[in-house]
């Protein structure tokens, strides 16, 4: 970007910023006069044509609700036609995206209720992936497999999902290892705090599915098409060399390494935050 085009950069009187005419898509609103909104929520069939999945079938596990039925509508919205009758012979792309969480602490998480997290999460995802091998191999096709970013430190109250999702990187890690050499493609989607989804709204408490208070580099909170372009990207034969790779996509939030909660405050006194736990304390 040459020294012309930074000078054209003008913030207007309604807070937004205007870039030079070559650079269209980068048109940004500063929310609260400091955080530049990029482009969240933004609808990727703009960038990406809308028949590119043409004739294909996505096979996705957790698609009747917030992430997974973001990304499934997504990909739809591009297959024009699928064959008819419905078989697997057309099975291209696998979604592993069931999922389940609540917040307990250790003290009040039963053996049973951690169990079924793991067979949720992790024993969910080998059970897909088993189930769908032999035809993905056929059409040399992709599976997406849906985490978090919660393992990648110590999140209090996250034991069960936190074990459970690292378990789910681990299977695709070595479904990419097994399965690349027949062309089948694996990576993970890790989205952050998401608004819109159940998940947030276990997570912040609150019952409008919005992500007040948890923030991130870029500012706004990560919506469910954010999450969705991901998915269609991966799938799409722009990635075609993409595989064995974990994609967080949560606004550079992790390197800010913060917790959710206030700590230890929280831990030291868990009644503090009472309203958020299902479980013993």
């Amino acid at each position: 970007m040459d020294s012309d085009s930074i000078r054209a950069f003008s913030k207007t009187e309604n807070n937004s910023v205007t870039f030079p005419a070559k650079f269209p898509l980068l048109s940004v609103s500063l929310t609260d006069g400091s955080f530049p909104v990029l482009c969240s929520g933004y609808n990727s069939t703009s960038t990406i044509k809308d028949n590119i999945f043409q004739g294909k079938v996505l096979f996705c596990t957790g698609g009747g609700s917030g992430l997974c039925k973001g990304m499934t509508e997504a990909i739809e919205v591009r297959l024009v036609s699928c064959p008819r009758p419905w078989t697997f012979l057309y099975m291209f792309f696998v979604i592993c995206g069931a999922a389940g969480n609540f917040i307990p602490p250790i003290a009040g998480l039963s053996e049973n209720a951690f169990e079924t997290v793991i067979e949720i999460h992790t024993l969910g995802t080998y059970n897909t992936v088993k189930a769908t091998i032999s035809h993905i191999r056929k059409t040399k096709g992709a599976y997406i497999h849906v985490s978090a970013t919660l393992h990648y430190r110590g999140t209090p109250y996250q034991i069960h999902v936190s074990t459970a999702k690292a378990g789910v990187d681990a299977i695709s890690n070595v479904v990419a290892v097994e399965e690349d050499p027949h062309g089948v493609r694996s990576n993970v989607i890790a989205p952050g705090f998401t608004s819109g989804t159940e998940g947030m709204r276990v997570m912040s408490g609150n019952k409008t599915n919005k992500a007040e208070g948890f923030s991130n580099p870029l500012g706004p909170f990560i919506e469910i098409p954010d999450v969705a372009n991901a998915a269609v990207f991966l799938f799409s034969p722009a990635a075609c060399y993409i595989t064995g790779q974990v994609i967080p996509i949560d606004g550079g939030a992790e390197h800010l390494r913060g917790n959710f909660f206030p700590y230890p405050s929280p831990v030291l006194d868990p009644s503090s935050i009472s309203k958020l736990f299902k479980g013993k304390m």
